[in-house]
């Protein structure tokens, strides 16, 4: 059975905590995904991948 990296689930990822939180979890070996209302203006961290998510 092959290892396979643990995975982040980041809503808010486009900014602030969101970001942050995104960018350290990469960097701690995660697969991130991260969500954001419109990812289209944001430039994701390296090592997270964005979805556009709108929870309201």
């Amino acid at each position: 059975m092959a290892a396979t990296r643990p995975v982040a689930l980041v809503t808010g990822a486009s900014s602030g905590i969101g970001k942050e939180t995104a960018s350290a979890f990469a960097a701690a070996g995660f697969e991130v995904i991260g969500t954001a209302r419109n990812t289209a203006r944001a430039t994701a961290p390296a090592g997270v991948t964005y979805l556009d998510l709108d929870v309201t």
